[in-house]
């Protein structure tokens, strides 16, 4: 069988991996933007999110699939992506803290919450909070060091076009698919929140969101976790931690905004008591769609066409799973799961 996918972010990339493995035909289009989405994500996996510390939705599941095929990612690539972070976050009032400690009565959550918190290198560097609280099972997937390393497996392989896909181009006859001289079986759109715009998919509710984050420099902070407070601080280097992230739900384009870029430096500096340096500014935008859930299926008249889309902001703990559940649908016949087919 062979496959178009267009588009070469987390899910593109994940999408294009797991069928190289099962011996299909890729050919991916990109035009390699350099800020799309995946390569200005920190890569979070969280197990306990939000306001009300909710546990991830099916988190187990997908962590346990994409742990070994992020370490088998590495071995191929000689690339150091995916590390087991824990997360230290802050409480700011008694109501969280004690809506934290009850959620530590709960079977499903207390193998993810540690007893007592503990700051390391992070202490003396921050504000004391109202109380501390961290978890374990948490990891950062460096999705844009991840990408750029298997964009280059693609070149050696010589299945990447570097273009942006033009629709009108697309030819879709006898179940087939046929673009500029190459024909394939199904094409998968993986294309951000470009897919509003994609001929096909524009029928679906899309919310995209644009968040911008920093790179900066903390001189003599080494730490192997993270911390979030009024903005999160993910380790991605030497010193050097990614400071985000702000969403907005209107916005004029994918540029960095100086507004934004204030109200982070804001944020960070109501918390951090030590001296910084700001290394870079970076803005991509993420596809949303409504129910927050990937969307992976067919359109409904060209069954030859295909979506997967929407991993959102848990993209690094989705991909992994939600890609070979796609593979094994178009090679082996499989059923997709009723929680993202549409």
């Amino acid at each position: 069988m062979k496959i178009i996918v267009v588009g070469q972010g987390i899910a593109g990339t994940l999408l294009a991996h797991t069928l190289l493995k099962r011996q299909q035909e890729v050919v991916v289009i990109d035009p390699g933007k350099s800020n799309s989405a995946s390569k200005v994500a920190a890569g979070i996996i969280n197990p306990i999110t939000g306001r009300r510390f909710v546990k991830s939705w099916r988190y187990e599941e997908f962590i346990e699939f994409a742990k070994p095929v992020y370490q088998e990612l590495e071995q191929q690539l000689s690339l150091d992506f995916y590390h087991e972070f824990n997360l230290i976050r802050a409480l700011n009032n008694n109501k969280q803290e004690t809506e934290w400690l009850l959620r530590g009565t709960y079977p499903s959550y207390e193998s993810y919450l540690i007893d007592k918190a503990e700051l390391g290198a992070y202490a003396n560097r921050v504000q004391p909070a109202y109380a501390w609280a961290e978890l374990t099972g948490s990891a950062q997937v460096n999705i844009a060091a991840l990408v750029t390393a298997y964009r280059k497996v693609l070149q050696a392989k010589d299945c990447l076009i570097e273009e942006q896909l033009d629709h009108s181009q697309l030819e879709l006859t006898d179940g087939m698919v046929r673009y500029r001289g190459i024909t394939a079986d199904r094409i998968v759109f993986c294309e951000g929140y470009q897919s509003r715009n994609n001929p096909f998919f524009s029928h679906l509710i899309h919310e995209p969101a644009k968040g911008e984050a920093l790179i900066v420099r903390i001189p003599g902070l080494q730490t192997t976790k993270m911390l979030k407070s009024k903005t999160f601080l993910v380790p991605v280097g030497e010193e050097q931690f990614w400071v985000g992230s702000n969403y907005e739900w209107e916005f004029a384009d994918d540029l960095p905004t100086d507004i934004v870029k204030q109200k982070l430096l804001s944020n960070l500096e109501s918390y951090l008591t030590v001296d910084y340096e700001v290394l870079a500014h970076k803005a991509a935008v993420r596809p949303v769609f409504k129910d927050r859930r990937p969307k992976v299926g067919a359109h409904q008249e060209y069954r030859q066409v295909y979506l997967f889309n929407g991993l959102g902001t848990k993209g690094a703990s989705l991909a992994p799973f939600w890609a070979d559940h796609l593979v094994r649908h178009l090679v082996d016949g499989g059923l997709l799961d009723i929680e993202v087919a549409f």
